[in-house]
């Protein structure tokens, strides 16, 4: 089957084999963690990936934004035998590797299949780290013995292009240096491992676009700061039409709807990115308690865009709430080809708090939750002109009328996810709320949220199965 088949679908990444003791363990979940680093109660957040249709062809085109990824581990044989997407390859530590993808018609999940014989070990996460057009972005993280540090290992990150119509596997030249220039600098410097690098090693800030055969770019935005400067954005890009290495550039920001009481210094000092979305030609770094940073990275531009978004959750406080429930609730994405972007928010009907910050609200509860799903489109005209513009609303009993709901949980939507080609179309994760973190039934829901309908629903998890 054909991923221009598969308008929306969910992806899984399978590592096959492997040494023992990594980190998800044995058909366990790990949680996202939030922006502070500690691990979420949530068990995780199934990785909602969707898929773009091949411009021409039947070729396999995968697409999935944002997010924590669901990450399994298999210790038997289940990489694909003679599957027609494998591709091998030979990261920097010399590990071998093989890649391939397995589709299946929507709303099954799809499944990327990685064969790496050293590894993971504890500690050594691998998954895909986004994706646009053709092209998946692979994160490996490892580490390697420094003898500068006498043999402590340090962390090492690979990132890998896997192009699945013509199998392929490119590693690109790595962003924090070499093994050969890490221990240079261990000699040099003592090494720590900064808020970027572990922004990196959990592949925030990173993200694909992708035209072609070789017509791509990666890029990663992080905002450096410290006690003595103010924030500045620096901008790393690989493009292999541009350059063989990683080029860097420090843009300055432009607020499309410039006014007076704008503090782009304190926005840029709290920035944190929830998510990195491709929209046309543009990389889309969108935190979800300010705003987009757009940015042109196939043109070289030398400023990025600052958009705020339509309405933010009310007095939401991210060192409480942390990332992962932000992407609970809202949603960035490029839908109708890649050619419109979108912005959904679930809004929980409950209650405010007494003290007036909103958390999040996921526990057993007396009545079922009530909430509001609410999209808007953004508008574009010329001198780079972009208005939100408001789509749709439902409300939670609108959906629960429907016969189509009767057999799924009567609880929250969370986890929007746009469709690719049907911009009146949003997936959800719904969970059976059974009063505990482990993991129960999931279910996969997409809703027409235009038409205030269902489209379709797949059991997705069940306890630690699938």
């Amino acid at each position: 089957m054909s991923i221009s088949q598969a308008p929306a679908t969910i992806l899984h990444c399978v590592v096959a084999g492997g040494r023992a003791g990594w980190r998800a363990g044995e058909g366990k979940i790990v949680a996202p963690r939030s922006s502070a680093g500690k691990r979420a109660k949530f068990p995780t957040r199934p990785l909602l990936a969707a898929a773009a249709a091949a411009r021409h062809g039947l070729s396999p085109v995968p697409r999935l934004d944002d997010a924590r990824r669901f990450v399994r581990r298999r210790e038997d044989g289940s990489f694909p035998a003679g599957n027609p997407t494998a591709a091998s390859l030979t990261n920097s530590r010399g590990d071998p590797f093989d890649v391939c993808l397995s589709l299946k018609p929507p709303p099954e999940p799809s499944f990327l299949y990685l064969r790496w014989p050293d590894g993971p070990a504890e500690g050594e996460p691998v998954e895909p780290a986004a994706a646009h057009g053709g092209a998946v972005l692979l994160l490996m993280h490892y580490t390697v013995p420094v003898r500068a540090r006498r043999g402590l290992p340090f962390p090492m990150i690979d990132y890998v292009v896997y192009h699945p119509a013509a199998p392929s596997l490119r590693l690109l030249p790595p962003l924090a240096g070499s093994i050969g220039e890490v221990e240079a600098r261990a000699h040099a410097e003592p090494l720590h491992i900064t808020k970027q690098t572990a922004r990196r090693m959990e592949s925030m800030d990173i993200g694909i676009i992708h035209r072609g055969p070789g017509d791509f770019a990666v890029a990663e935005l992080q905002i450096v700061a410290d006690a003595d400067t103010a924030a500045r954005p620096e901008l790393r890009v690989f493009n292999p039409s541009v350059s063989d290495q990683w080029v860097l550039t420090r843009p300055r920001v432009v607020p499309v709807h410039p006014r007076d009481d704008l503090d782009m210094d304190h926005l840029l000092w709290y920035w944190d990115t929830d998510a990195v979305v491709p929209f046309g030609t543009w990389l889309c770094w969108v935190d979800y308690t300010a705003g987009v940073m757009l940015c042109n990275v196939l043109d070289g531009s030398s400023e990025i865009l600052f958009l705020e978004l339509p309405i933010k959750q009310p007095c939401i406080d991210r060192d409480l709430s942390g990332r992962v429930w932000l992407e609970a609730y809202h949603a960035l994405g490029a839908t109708k080809g890649g050619d419109v972007l979108k912005f959904a928010r679930v809004l929980a009907d409950d209650p405010p708090s007494p003290n007036g910050i909103t958390l999040p609200v996921y526990h057993p509860h007396p009545f079922p939750n009530r909430f509001t799903v609410t999209t808007w489109s953004l508008r574009l005209a010329s001198g780079n002109k972009m208005v939100w513009q408001e789509q749709s609303s439902v409300t939670a009993d609108q959906l629960r009328d429907l016969e189509e709901f009767d057999h799924l949980p009567r609880e929250l939507l969370m986890y929007p996810t746009f469709n690719l080609d049907n911009p009146d179309v949003v997936s959800f994760v719904l969970k059976e709320e059974d009063g505990t973190y482990d993991a129960g039934e999931f279910w996969l829901v997409a809703v027409d949220v235009m038409n205030k309908a269902i489209k379709s629903s797949v059991l997705y998890v069940k306890g630690w199965r699938r």
